[in-house]
């Protein structure tokens, strides 16, 4: 039963977290609101790029090394 408190209350703090942030985000004007979004984007676009330039990175690391390795 201990266990069934713990989640409904960590239930009820997410969804007044959630229910502050709607406040916060609704408080802000329009232009406001796309210039957030806009950030959002381009956070967005540069973690894609980040996380496929260290694939192509650690790929061609893994490939000089094992051209490299004397059998």
């Amino acid at each position: 039963m201990d266990m069934v408190k713990v989640i409904d209350d960590t239930i009820e703090v997410c969804k007044e977290t959630v229910n502050k942030g709607i406040k916060i985000w609704n408080s802000f004007d329009d232009n406001k609101k796309k210039f957030y979004i806009k950030c959002a984007a381009v956070a967005a676009f540069a973690l894609v790029v980040i996380g496929v330039a260290y694939r192509l990175g650690t790929a061609h690391g893994k490939r000089i090394a094992f051209e490299e390795e004397d059998f």
